[in-house]
């Protein structure tokens, strides 16, 4: 159920703590810290300290590789030391169970990591599941974990089956028309405890 070629690849997320969400019954401050996904500010600064000869190793569609793990380590080591809040080390896909007791399965993210002209990212957990949202989707709720995220490959799969169902039904009420569900990926999170 994951995407071809996203496997195996790294990404720092600076959350944005400032938009304000209203796809959960918790307040915008407890929804932005304790979501684990994919969705959020990708690799802050990369470019500013890349021109000036900081970072050692390259981005690609805004992904980094699971070989420069421990550059991408120090980059995320220095963006905590610089601007004195938290930032997210994400492992999507891994291809096989990792044995570092330094990662913890937080959960699967649903959405589009498109890889054309420009990187999109879009979690359709936390944009279309939201109190008061379409009828099809509010039911699942429930089954988000303390991570805002899926606990499961079945829960992605119920997702994908009820959002299929509104659009077949033309209910499109809090859902992104500009993605359909067949563009739809489940991606497993892992978090890199540094």
């Amino acid at each position: 159920m994951s995407v071809m070629g996203i496997e195996n690849v790294l990404l720092v997320i600076e959350r944005d703590n400032t938009n304000v969400w209203s796809s959960l019954a918790h307040t915008q401050r407890e929804k932005m810290f304790r979501y684990k996904g994919f969705s959020g500010m990708q690799w802050p600064l990369y470019e500013e300290w890349s021109k000036a000869g900081k970072i050692l190793f390259e981005i690609t569609n805004d992904l980094g590789s699971y070989a420069d793990k421990e550059a991408i380590i120090s980059y995320t080591i220095a963006l905590k030391a610089a601007f004195k809040k938290e930032f997210d080390l994400l492992l999507l896909n891994p291809t096989k169970e990792k044995q570092d007791p330094h990662i913890l399965f937080r959960g699967y993210d649903v959405g589009i990591l498109e890889e054309f002209e420009e990187p999109i990212f879009f979690s359709g957990i936390l944009n279309e599941i939201r109190e008061n949202g379409n009828p099809n989707l509010i039911k699942l709720q429930s089954y988000l974990n303390e991570n805002y995220l899926f606990s499961t490959a079945q829960q992605c799969e119920a997702y994908l089956s009820a959002r299929h169902e509104a659009e077949m039904r033309h209910e499109l009420s809090y859902i992104e028309t500009a993605y359909n569900t067949s563009q739809f990926a489940a991606f497993s999170i892992y978090e890199y405890l540094i």
